[in-house]
């Protein structure tokens, strides 16, 4: 409740000072990875989750491919209020660069959590540094060029460091 809170306030607040820019791709990305780093704390916990009580599941034959793709279920269902927004308020090509930019750079964020050794704190760190870096690439108008390159490094990250 607290995230979805938050998302709604970043939502509003962004859109209201910068009222006058609501259609810029600029301004909707930045929006997007506001809403994708308000939802890292249930990512965390969700990897956190995943690790205690289902600690079975990586000895199902599934291939890393697959375990890879297999949270964006997850991630669809966590970001479905957003992404519904985002779907009635702007265009198909646009609402669809949005939500592809959100789900790589939730992919990118899971696979950090499989870092060996990486806490909470680390974890916050990198996700505020990506964040940082994703704000200059927007403000130079590269958004679009953060989607493939955080699905290949977010599977670069993924296959390096995920053992079953």
């Amino acid at each position: 409740m607290l995230t979805k809170l938050l998302s709604w306030v970043l939502i509003s607040g962004i859109l209201l000072v910068f009222a006058d820019l609501k259609d810029d791709l600029r301004l909707l990305m930045l929006v997007t990875s506001c809403i994708v780093v308000a939802h890292v704390v249930l990512i965390y916990e969700e990897k956190v989750f995943n690790d205690r009580y289902l600690s079975f599941l990586p000895n199902f034959p599934f291939s890393k491919s697959r375990v890879f793709f297999s949270f964006c279920l997850n991630y669809l269902i966590l970001l479905l209020p957003e992404l519904c927004w985002i779907f009635t308020r702007f265009g198909f090509i646009t609402s669809f660069f949005l939500a592809a930019f959100a789900f790589s750079a939730i992919l990118l964020f899971r696979s950090l959590l499989l870092l060996n050794g990486i806490r909470v704190k680390g974890f916050l760190i990198g996700v505020f540094c990506l964040f940082l870096l994703f704000y200059v690439f927007i403000m130079y108008g590269l958004g679009l060029v953060i989607i493939p390159m955080n699905l290949i490094l977010a599977w670069m990250v993924f296959r390096r460091n995920f053992e079953p």
